[in-house]
């Protein structure tokens, strides 16, 4: 039978719990207790597995840690191993439990074994991006107004502006 503590346990539990996909809980509509429980499945798992394999909700593009390769090794060799050395990770999804971990070892998996591999996150992820961005713009003032667009100019041509222009990273 189904108690309501299920979702509780399967919170509290972590990753040892087992779920079992078996359960089935007929609908009832006068059933109050149903009204407030939040059902959970596998989704815990599958939503930040996209990162790493995006195939599995039918994309076909490379995971990050493809993506993260790809992007190091259009560099000298030199500077491939000080990129690999300094990956920087911020951002709400670095928070994801044993996100950096997981980045490592499949960066590992696909690297060359004689490269030291350095993962770092931020000490705030969630505002880290806006702190590095408010530091550069007070900093370097001059490349940052040559680097910028009005709101104006965003309205007036829209954000394809952006792409196609000095912003974007087509090549």
């Amino acid at each position: 039978s189904f108690s309501n503590n299920t979702v509780i346990q399967y919170l509290s539990a972590g990753s040892t719990f087992e779920f079992n996909s078996n359960i089935v809980i007929p609908y009832d509509p006068e059933g109050i207790a149903q009204e407030n429980q939040i059902h959970l499945n596998v989704e815990r798992i599958r939503v930040p597995e996209v990162l790493f394999q995006p195939g599995i909700i039918g994309l076909e593009q490379a995971g990050l840690p493809e993506l993260l390769y790809d992007l190091i090794r259009n560099f000298e060799t030199d500077s491939q191993k000080l990129l690999t050395q300094n990956v920087f990770l911020t951002g709400g999804t670095c928070l994801l439990p044993n996100f950096r971990e997981r980045l490592e070892l499949e960066l590992r998996a696909i690297r060359p074994t004689s490269n030291p591999i350095g993962i770092f996150r931020d000490k705030d992820p969630l505002t880290g991006a806006w702190r590095g961005a408010a530091q550069w713009a007070n900093t370097e003032r001059e490349e940052f107004i040559k680097s910028s667009i009005t709101r104006e100019k965003y309205l007036e041509c829209g954000s394809e502006y952006l792409t196609e222009h000095r912003f974007g990273n087509k090549v």
